[in-house]
């Protein structure tokens, strides 16, 4: 039976049920794997000058570790180093440590951030691209959040739990709202009838802007929401956008848009 057999079957003692795909965790190096070129030019340019048996050992581990470096696939020594996704859940594959099983009724929330985290040098300067970042995924019980680091192909997973906790998030959203009035999301708060901003003086009660007044709703690069209103004449003084952090951003700007849709 292979490891991922092993894993399966742990998963189905959970619940889990079927398995729809695997997720690896791969370090990279970044900058630092510049420094092994030079040395595998050393070792072969020796190896052809010299043709020394005593050589072989550095040629190989030079070409081993320059492929290994190449590919920039190299695996974490602690942590999670892989994520099963499957129909009810997720199994999360910790280095010298049992799986770890969590199902989807039991994830609150979860956010992917990006980073600049990578530099490529060309002709006429430096060019800073957007690499990977992090996922945090949190869980309904109150343990700690599970931040997840250097996923191959972050981005699926990250679609993938907000597309299997979307329903709840949505039905959750919509009952506090029924139940209380408004939605508190950060300096703001969702009405029925509008936005709710904290008001220029912290002495005064908020300021209601109704519907017509919000001209955008969009995800920042950093994963929060940004809303940008246009004051109407004679409306109160006041900040004209708002940044409001929350995980699951894409799944409160939906909210805000539905809600915005009801009302007209």
């Amino acid at each position: 039976m292979g490891k991922l057999e092993q894993y399966d079957t742990v998963a189905g003692r959970k619940g889990l049920g079927e398995r729809w795909n695997v997720y690896r965790v791969r370090r990279r190096l970044r900058h630092t794997e510049w420094l092994v070129v030079p040395y595998m030019m050393i070792a072969v340019v020796a190896y052809v000058l010299l043709k020394t048996p005593l050589l072989y050992v550095p040629v190989l581990a030079a070409i081993a570790v320059g492929t290994v470096v190449g590919l920039r696939r190299i695996p974490p020594r602690t942590g999670v180093r892989m994520i099963l996704v499957y129909e009810n859940g997720l199994l999360f594959v910790h280095t010298n440590a049992y799986p770890v099983t969590l199902l989807w009724e039991d994830v609150e929330a979860s956010r992917q951030v990006y980073e600049q985290s990578d530099v490529k040098f060309r002709s006429g300067g430096i060019e800073s691209t957007t690499k990977y970042g992090h996922l945090t995924i949190w869980p309904s019980d109150g343990k700690p959040p599970i931040v997840l680091m250097h996923v191959l192909r972050q981005s699926e997973l990250a679609s993938t739990i907000e597309e299997e906790i979307r329903p709840r998030l949505f039905e959750s959203l919509n009952a506090a709202l029924d139940a209380n009035g408004e939605v508190p999301v950060g300096p703001v708060a969702v009405t029925r009838a509008g936005v709710l901003l904290p008001a220029a003086d912290k002495d005064r009660p908020p300021v209601l802007l109704d519907w017509s007044q919000l001209k955008e709703t969009r995800i920042s690069p950093t994963s929060d929401v940004l809303l940008r209103f246009q004051r109407q004449a004679g409306a109160p003084k006041g900040p004209s956008s708002f940044v409001v952090s929350v995980p699951n951003a894409a799944v409160f700007r939906d909210f805000i848009e539905e809600t915005r849709g009801l009302a007209e």
